[in-house]
């Protein structure tokens, strides 16, 4: 039986140590694959990785397999599974050739679409869709493997796999091109690593969780409470994804390449934060489910404002540093000419400050099937955005995509989303800020203060005396959290860690 807590907690660590590699491995690795490859040709990869991104969706399909699972089990109905997958397994063929035909349309209209591209962007392109949108096309029924595999609550597999993605793509990235292959080198990493992803999921899953699957069976009632769930969610992922995936097709209209490379390394950092405030994230649906089944509300008041605050020092430090010494960052790690991606970067980051903190009651959304909410959100976010960020951005280019992005942030996620987990679970949101956010505040703003002085009084002069302030920052930022506004519970965390690799060490040596 798969303890629940323990591949939590240490799956967290693997999170982190995940996206701190990930991190790592951006700020060495990126610089050198945008020389390597040009300014130009890196914005033109960004770019066909958002226009795929728009179709090449699962439609809330494999959130839907977490959900349904992980109800099934907090309710001993084992013997539904294999006929709900078999309806999954149905959808996903009829969705693959549903984006397939729309894919086909794209493709054809690439350069009626571009006109201000040349031709041998136009071609490369072209090159992009053709094999990393029809490999996503043909992969796309593999989707509901994760999905499994999270109801399942194997973290500690799913994080593993994640690390050894990332180390393969930047080894396979290197080798190819010092062979030459150029933008090309991307398009066949992803496809190669990709496919090993897949594979590996498959192979565990048969070996080690064995779901069968009825494919002979069909249920309408079944059928169309998937349907509306995974609909709701669908609008969801895909108004979000617009938001996201939309700005540098609206920058590449209204200005040129160059906008759009400046914006997507801003975007990057936007992605690394979310990433680390992100990780905690899906391990707790599960969870959540057995919770709200139960009727629990006192267990999950707890759980949402642990959450909250653990989520509000991660995602607060990083904002709280970016802010202070971002600019001296992009310089040194872009150069001069990625100046305006501080600001990018910045814009986009900020809200997270809020909506991070909030993670439970989104996946609560999901468990009580009021998935409809999160979808009028992001519908909100994305006609904000769209709107904000195309009138910003004709004269301020890609920081004013970004400043769009933000204000939408705040509206939909933000202001939206609160009012109805008030309506719908009671929850006193003035209450919950004041605990999570207000009780900490004196943490950031000593910061900012101390922050400020090391930049007027330490001048950069090069990478490792800018690596040293960081740290500096680092140390006395996470010493005032454990002295003054860590409690027990966030200190034993630490303590749990700390055991668990001592007794790895002890075997070992």
């Amino acid at each position: 039986m798969i303890d629940s807590n323990k591949q939590i907690k240490y799956s967290a660590i693997l999170s982190y140590f995940s996206i701190g590699l990930n991190i790592i491995v951006g700020l060495f690795f990126t610089p050198w694959l945008v020389r390597k490859i040009g300014q130009s040709d890196y914005g033109l990869y960004s770019l066909s990785i958002s226009l795929i991104s728009l179709f090449i969706l699962d439609f809330g399909l494999s959130i839907g397999v977490s959900r349904f699972l992980s109800l099934y089990f907090s309710k001993n109905e084992n013997n539904k599974i294999k006929k709900f997958l078999g309806i999954i397994y149905k959808l996903y063929f009829s969705l693959s050739l549903l984006i397939f035909i729309i894919f086909v349309v794209i493709y054809l209209n690439v350069s009626n679409i571009y006109k201000n591209f040349t031709q041998d962007e136009i071609v490369k392109l072209k090159f992009i869709l053709l094999t990393i949108g029809f490999f996503n096309i043909i992969t796309l029924s593999t989707k509901p493997f994760e999905g499994i595999l999270i109801a399942s609550e194997r973290f500690i597999f799913l994080k593993s796999v994640d690390i050894i993605n990332k180390l393969s793509t930047v080894i396979l990235l290197i080798f190819l091109l010092k062979s030459g292959y150029g933008l090309y080198a991307l398009v066949l990493t992803n496809i190669f690593v990709n496919l090993l992803v897949i594979t590996s999921r498959f192979f565990y899953i048969k070996k080690f969780i064995g779901f069968e699957v009825d494919f002979k069976f069909w249920d309408n009632r079944l059928f169309q409470e998937v349907f509306l769930f995974s609909f709701w969610y669908s609008i969801a992922v895909i108004f979000y994804n617009l938001t996201t995936n939309l700005m540098p097709l609206i920058i590449g209209k209204f200005t040129n390449t160059v906008q759009i490379a400046i914006f997507s390394i801003g975007m990057t950092v936007d992605g690394y934060t979310f990433s680390l405030s992100n990780a905690l994230n899906g391990l707790f649906l599960p969870k959540i489910t057995r919770i709200l089944v139960k009727e629990d509300t006192q267990h999950f008041n707890q759980i949402m404002l642990k959450m909250g605050r653990i989520q509000l020092f991660i995602v607060g430090f990083i904002i709280i540093t970016f802010f202070i010494f971002g600019k001296n960052f992009m310089l040194l790690w872009m150069g001069k000419e990625f100046n305006n991606s501080y600001w990018v970067a910045l814009f986009l980051i900020i809200p997270w400050f809020l909506i991070k903190t909030q993670d439970i009651m989104k996946t609560s959304l999901l468990v009580t099937n009021n998935v409809k909410f999160d979808a009028i959100s992001t519908i909100i976010l994305t006609f904000v955005s769209i709107l904000l960020s195309s009138l910003l951005s004709i004269k301020l280019g890609a920081i004013g995509a970004a400043l769009g992005v933000m204000v939408a942030r705040i509206i939909g996620l933000v202001l939206f989303l609160n009012i109805i987990y008030y309506r719908l679970f009671k929850i006193d949101i003035f209450k919950f800020f004041i605990d999570c956010h207000l009780k900490n505040l004196p943490l950031f703003l000593i910061m900012l203060i101390f922050g400020f002085f090391i930049q007027k009084y330490f001048t950069l002069n090069n990478f490792y005396t800018f690596i040293l302030k960081i740290v500096s920052f680092s140390i006395v930022y996470f010493l005032l959290l454990w002295f003054f506004f860590l409690n027990d519970y966030e200190k034993s965390l630490f303590y749990d860690v700390k055991r668990k690799a001592k007794q790895i060490f002890n075997i070992r040596t």
